[in-house]
């Protein structure tokens, strides 16, 4: 068997058993080796030489969408909100590549056209909700009281001190260690939404648990894709067009290991 989402079939594609009928699918997340971590990333790497153009123009419009987003008033809140079916589209995507079939641009769209999108709108929006909550109860309180005094000393012409940077810095940390949970509960709810017909709740537990369990492969997966992203970032964020579609193809791979047995 390979280990390799992206190689195409050996048995004819009228054998195979899609995943939303459960074919190989595994209640029990798998529990995988730290090195899994650095594998799907290279997986992610072959899913984009498998058809880099497709991925290029899904990339494109995936940067277009989010300048849209920016400009248009409420446009973020929408885009962060439709993050999941977008997710699941591309999800969508691989899945095709792995049956053998093309991968199209039309895929960024194809989790609209899902007959459960709501339920992946609604992981967006609990997302969301988390998101502010954690913001309203951690952040606005630090930065009312840090930032009003760090607000005050630059009014008074004076040089901030560590004293009133240090309760912004703080916040920000634990901010985004309470953000971790919530990413995790995020990672694998659109495959599992969209391949799966799960609840976005159930999805958002049990992708939660395989994050859990797979924190070793994680962390190198994480070690790993900062180096990635730094890469991409120099120079002029150009390498994003190749490094995207290796987190997407990355995050399929992993999803087929983790949640499956064939």
């Amino acid at each position: 068997m390979s280990s390799n989402p992206y190689e195409a079939p050996k048995a004819p594609l009228s054998d195979y058993v899609p995943s939303d009928d459960q074919g190989g699918f595994r209640g029990e997340p798998k529990v995988c080796e730290a090195g899994s971590g650095a594998r799907w990333l290279a997986l992610g790497w072959s899913a984009f030489t498998h058809s880099p153009g497709p991925w290029l123009l899904i990339t494109l419009m995936w940067f277009l969408i989010a300048i849209v987003a920016y400009i248009v008033p409420g446009g973020s809140l929408a885009q962060n909100l439709l993050f999941p079916v977008f997710i699941a589209g591309i999800m969508l995507g691989c899945e095709a590549m792995r049956r053998g079939e093309p991968l199209t641009a039309e895929h960024l769209f194809a989790g609209f056209k899902a007959p459960n999108v709501g339920q992946l709108v609604l992981v967006g929006a609990i997302y969301l909700a988390g998101v502010f909550a954690l913001a309203l109860v951690v952040m606005v309180p630090v930065l009312l009281l840090g930032g009003f005094a760090l607000f005050k000393a630059i009014a008074a012409g004076t040089e901030p001190d560590l004293q009133m940077v240090l309760p912004i810095l703080l916040g920000m940390l634990v901010f985004m260690a309470l953000l971790l949970p919530l990413l995790m509960a995020m990672w694998f709810a659109p495959p599992l939404v969209v391949f799966q017909r799960m609840p976005a709740f159930d999805a958002m537990k049990l992708s939660f648990t395989a994050c859990l369990k797979n924190f070793m492969p994680y962390l190198v997966y994480g070690l790993v894709g900062f180096l990635i992203a730094l890469a991409a970032s120099i120079p002029f964020f150009l390498g994003w067009f190749v490094a995207m579609p290796i987190f997407f193809g990355s995050t399929y791979a992993s999803y087929r290991e983790i949640f499956h047995t064939d």
